[in-house]
């Protein structure tokens, strides 16, 4: 028998490291919506539509049925991996979209894997093919780990460098049709269960306002220096808390498996305070949820669930808003906001966001003032004060505001704007 080169020993590995993590992700677990039969196989041969005699031999196949006696798919998602050391090109693209309408049965649905990424032009095709394709490597983490990252546009831009092969990650990346979306959702799209299935509740601003307040009773409602600090203390004392440089599409991370904080040294002090504030607010909302996931199986062997796009943006938003609430609580927030308007002599109750020079100068004093006294950023003071219905894009007349019994400001109990 010949020997495998390295070159094969190395395709060899990549192969059964796929097929391992995703064995690990799909098996046995009912989820609505999908089904609960399948299979997964790791070279499995099917006989070629076309010429009976000819066997397809797919790297990975997972096959979809309709119901438990598992004799015929219903659905089948064909998987390549390429562990090269160049992208995936036009030429290796065709042959595996060719592969796939040679499957005896419809219902076929390809993905293609790289370790370095693929050309502009099979990008294209695979768009219009609705061909989805990932860039992974052997280090990548495909861990319980929730990451807090830059805005889309910018996420977006980030992944499609790694996508094209310009840039690493250590994290998996996946593009489907024209966007960018996780295994989790590919897979459940594909009808195939997730072992282990997210489900974060929803909740109301109000009900994150009343967690941070009960967290921050202790606090006296102080704004300190070591007002981070002493957060961290009270929501996450287990946890070990760490600044790196990190990859340029991440603010920070929350590894709740290792009960690790990590935030990226590159950012500045404002937007290092509300990144921190969010992983806390990961910890303080979604940690039980995460952590009794995790103790569904083993700990220590079984610790892979991606993250779906839907779960993760649902995750996202409350630790945004929990962050918000814990950097700028109630009373400080509004006590301060009320002090501000009684000195620059603001009678409205609110900030109204115009093109009258008057209305400009209030939003930029306020705003300045209290991004420098809660020491966060003035988009961070902006979303705080828009949700306390404290400022409108959209002004109104001086002579139709709300009587000061119907303000905002004074139907808060913990303060009362309009005074003199």
């Amino acid at each position: 028998m010949a020997k495998k080169s390295s070159n094969q020993h190395k395709g060899d590995s990549f192969e059964k490291l796929v097929f391992r993590k995703l064995k690990e992700l799909i098996e046995s677990q009912d989820i609505p919506g999908v089904s609960r039969y399948n299979d997964i196989f790791l070279h499995k041969q099917y006989a070629s539509k076309a010429a009976p005699d000819v066997m397809l031999n797919p790297d990975i196949t997972i096959e979809v049925y309709s119901n438990p006696d598992k004799k015929i798919w219903s659905n089948l998602l064909v998987v390549e991996c390429k562990n090269h050391h160049r992208k995936i090109d036009n030429s290796m693209y065709r042959e595996f979209v060719g592969n796939l309408s040679d499957y005896p049965r419809s219902g076929v649905r390809g993905m293609m894997i790289s370790s370095v990424g693929f050309t502009q032009q099979v990008i294209r095709l695979a768009q219009s093919d609705n061909i989805a394709l990932a860039v992974l490597s052997e280090e990548s983490n495909w861990e319980t780990i929730i990451w807090r990252q830059i805005n889309n546009f910018d996420q977006s831009q980030f992944k499609h460098k790694v996508l094209v092969g310009e840039f690493s990650t250590d994290y998996p990346i996946v593009y489907w049709g024209s966007s960018f979306i996780t295994i989790s959702d590919l897979l459940q799209e594909c009808g195939i269960p997730m072992s282990k299935a997210l489900y974060v509740p929803f909740m109301e601003d109000d009900e994150i306002c009343k967690k941070v307040d009960g967290i921050l009773q202790d606090t006296r409602h102080l704004i300190k220096e070591n007002f981070i600090n002493r957060c961290f203390s009270l929501i996450a004392p287990n946890y070990k808390f760490n600044f790196v440089e990190m990859q340029e599409d991440c603010l920070g991370k929350c590894d709740f498996k290792e009960h690790i904080i990590t935030i990226n040294s590159a950012l500045n002090e404002h937007r290092q305070n509300f990144t921190i504030a969010h992983e806390l607010g990961h910890i303080a909302l979604h940690s039980s949820i995460v952590e009794n996931l995790l103790s569904i199986e083993d700990r220590e062997s079984d610790k892979n669930t991606i993250i779906g796009k839907s779960t993760y943006g649902r995750m996202e938003y409350q630790a945004n808003i929990f962050a918000s609430y814990l950097l700028m609580p109630n009373i400080p927030f509004y006590s301060e906001v009320a002090k501000l308007f009684d000195e620059y002599r603001i009678r409205t109750g609110r900030l109204y966001h115009d093109y009258q020079p008057c209305n400009i100068r209030d939003c930029n004093i306020v705003t300045g003032a209290l991004s420098a006294k809660f020491n966060v950023s003035q988009e961070a003071v902006v979303v705080r004060m828009k949700r306390a219905n404290l400022r409108f894009r959209t002004p109104k007349p001086r002579n139709a505001g709300l009587p000061k019994s119907n303000s905002a400001l004074s139907a808060h109990p913990s303060a009362d704007l309009n005074k003199k």
